[in-house]
């Protein structure tokens, strides 16, 4: 709709350094929307249950400057623990606490391409993988 267009172009022109999802449920266009946001460092998708890999990994590309995020209790799989080995590359802090959609060669990921180099602390509490 063109209200929810107008509503997406108002979040574009934020300046954001913090930005915290929490338990929220979106479409993928207001995802695209705040990865319009480049200047987000801190982002928290904690407990949005029905975030998928597609919309996270909109959220990586955009967000290049991340220090910390929060995945903790989301069903990110290996694609968007993929996708932050290529764009994470300040990323500091990860949580990935009560994830249990992804899997050990998901976790090398970090480990490999361009990104997590400057990654500091992972959280994996109660992780079932």
């Amino acid at each position: 709709s063109d209200y929810a267009a107008k509503r997406h172009a108002e979040i574009a022109r934020l300046y954001l350094s913090k930005l915290n999802l929490s338990s929220t449920m979106l479409e993928t266009s207001s995802y695209r929307a705040f990865a319009m946001c480049r200047n987000v460092q801190h982002l928290s998708l904690s407990g949005c249950r029905f975030l998928n890999d597609e919309q996270a990994v909109i959220l990586l590309e955009g967000f290049r400057a991340l220090l910390t995020l929060d995945l903790s209790k989301t069903s990110i799989t290996d694609t968007t623990i993929r996708a932050l080995s290529k764009y994470g590359t300040n990323l500091q802090v990860l949580n990935l606490a009560y994830c249990t959609n992804f899997t050990t060669k998901g976790l090398l990921y970090l480990s490999g391409g361009e990104g997590c180099r400057m990654l500091k602390f992972l959280i994996m509490e109660r992780n079932h993988n």
